[in-house]
């Protein structure tokens, strides 16, 4: 299978603008939403999934190689947890009308999901482990996959760990603090499973061109505490690792469902389906600019 076109749900988002990036590289036609309230440009649809009604229709058809990446919705864990009704408005309720929408316009829909459906209580667990999320935020999404693998079969669902940016803003904090030589307080009770951006996309492409549906992880095998992190960034830095000071989440008020013991996930089958190996947490940090100034 090629992909012969896709829509990108929440184009303007970072993974939603990465895989917009890689699509044109490869001359793939795509068209993204924005929800943003300015002039359109060429190719761009308005869509706010936190609408009040809700009528959204593709400008274009898609095909039996079409595909669209829904990249939209509410992911603040707090935000979710503060507004359990809101958020689940955007990300169950107006999700499943979207997905139908693009189902039956002739798109397959690829949503990505996130390792906080588990409770972080199982080491490593798979993607045929049952489900147990602790937050609000991983309950939505254990609903909304559940709801999609019931009225979607040929859907693709990608559980990830904390996708790293290369540019991401508390890393780039850190080094612009370091660098002034102050201190930075890192959480060592706070866990991060690390996958690159890039690693998201070649597998998030490679999944999506050959046609497969169904749960996969798409999170590394090895996590890390925010406190090893910051050590490790300092250290790649060339930055005073003295100017890293352990600190713990539970003491900064992050409440329990939202600092899970284990992270990470069992990959095995998507490396082995795509003959790829998922970067250790290091290699995954070494992704992160440290040349900011």
């Amino acid at each position: 299978m090629t992909l012969d076109r896709a829509y990108i749900i929440g184009g303007d988002s970072q993974i939603g603008r990465a895989i917009g990036a890689a699509l044109r590289a490869c001359e793939v036609p795509c068209r993204v939403t924005t929800r943003r309230e300015r002039p359109l440009q060429e190719g761009e649809d308005f869509l706010d999934l936190a609408a009040e009604t809700f009528a959204w229709q593709p400008r274009e058809q898609g095909g039996p190689d079409a595909v669209a990446f829904v990249c939209a919705g509410a992911t603040s864990l707090e935000f979710c947890r503060t507004n359990p009704e809101a958020s689940r408005r955007i990300n169950v309720d107006q999700t499943m009308i979207l997905v139908r929408t693009l189902a039956a316009s002739g798109y397959r829909p690829i949503l990505f999901s996130t390792n906080m459906v588990f409770d972080g209580t199982a080491v490593l667990p798979t993607p045929q482990t049952p489900t147990c999320p602790l937050s609000e935020y991983g309950r939505q999404k254990r609903d909304v996959e559940r709801l999609v693998q019931d009225q979607i079969p040929g859907a693709l669902i990608l559980r990830l760990g904390k996708v790293l940016l290369p540019d991401m803003p508390l890393f780039v904090r850190w080094l612009e603090q370091w660098r002034r030589g102050e201190l930075v307080r890192a959480f060592e009770d706070l866990f991060l499973a690390p996958l690159p951006l890039a690693a998201l996309l070649d597998v998030t492409l490679r999944l999506a061109a050959k046609g497969v549906a169904g749960v996969w992880h798409l999170c590394p095998a090895e996590q890390c505490s925010y406190v090893d992190a910051a050590r490790w960034l300092a250290a790649r830095a060339g930055c005073d690792m003295a100017l890293v000071e352990p600190d713990t989440a539970a003491r900064a008020g992050i409440v329990p469902e939202h600092r899970p013991r284990y992270v990470a996930l069992d990959s095995a089958a998507t490396e082995a389906f795509c003959g790829l190996r998922l970067p250790t947490p290091q290699e995954a940090l070494g992704t992160i600019r440290c040349d900011h100034r």
